[in-house]
């Protein structure tokens, strides 16, 4: 697929052959995003990374990210959704149930209806358990973006933290896209969805094997970079730790190559201090983000 037709799906914007995702919308001035909390827990900060503490509790969020560019808009995860309670009972093992729990949840659609928001064309898994893709069936008119290793893993069946009936409704519009060859930040795999790398997927498999992340470049010229479930704990960076034993055996799939990403997230960090780097759970990092309907421009 050449860059001008990644570019076309993401904006919706009409090229020969292809017909618009979606109503002309006014352009912003430059990218800006939005964070839509839908739930989180408290736990104990030793079991979200090796090293961490046994006494100091720590919060984790469960978030999706509302991204709008001059030429598109769409939703990076989903966090938890209208189904939850019974997707859970349907699917989460009951071994993994203590260190998988949730708050009260106030899902990412009922946030958006209530704000009027318009209809979101697409929704970018960074990956495909349960706590990302909770809210999928309640986009039922929007594109699922992932990538054909995550399509896979959940065709394979049930492994814990991965909710077949969150995937089960009928009509889901799968769009299952390939990385370049296209090196960025360190990371080997890419692809620029803006044309301009102000909004770039990277590939960072290992807690699942289609693992993604997201940079962004605000309007105002601030870098980010979502990276998933790779770390919980943004202070494992500090070291490279990985998350403790039993986490790294429960939800990750390849802790070798999860291994791999966080020491690229290490060099980054070190490479790019003023990038920050945000990981999906860790509420003390996300804590200076603007929430919905507030904006980071």
């Amino acid at each position: 697929m050449g860059r001008r037709h990644v570019f076309a799906l993401i904006a919706g914007l009409a090229l020969p052959g292809l017909a618009p995702a979606e109503p002309a919308q006014p352009p912003a001035a430059g990218v800006r995003f939005s964070i839509l909390d839908t739930s989180g827990a408290e736990t104990l900060e030793a079991l979200t990374y090796a090293g961490g503490a046994w006494l100091t509790r720590t919060r984790m969020n469960h978030m999706a990210v509302l991204v709008e560019h001059p030429a598109g808009r769409f939703l990076f995860d989903t966090g938890l959704g209208r189904k939850i309670d019974e997707q859970y009972a349907a699917d989460m093992p009951w071994w993994m149930r203590p260190l998988m729990s949730y708050d009260p949840v106030t899902p990412a659609r009922d946030q958006l209806d209530a704000a009027q928001y318009p209809a979101v064309p697409r929704i970018i898994l960074s990956h495909v358990h349960w706590d990302h893709a909770s809210g999928v069936p309640d986009f039922p008119e929007a594109e699922i973006w992932l990538r054909p290793g995550d399509r896979a893993y959940i065709d394979s069946g049930p492994r814990g933290p991965v909710m077949p009936s969150q995937f089960a409704h009928a009509g889901l519009n799968w769009h299952e896209y390939v990385l370049q060859e296209t090196p960025f930040l360190g990371f080997p795999q890419s692809l620029d969805l803006s044309d301009d790398q102000s909004v770039v997927l990277v590939g960072m498999p290992g807690h699942t094997p289609g693992s993604t992340g997201l940079y962004l470049k605000t309007g105002s010229g601030q870098e980010f970079l979502f990276s998933g479930d790779i770390v919980w704990n943004a202070q494992a960076l500090e070291t490279g730790a990985p998350k403790m034993l039993i986490a790294r055996m429960t939800a990750d799939f390849d802790s070798h190559a999860t291994q791999q990403q966080i020491d690229r997230l290490v060099a980054l960090r070190k490479n790019h201090p003023d990038m920050l780097i945000v990981p999906a759970h860790d509420a003390s990092v996300q804590a200076g983000l603007s929430r919905f309907p507030a904006w980071v421009e």
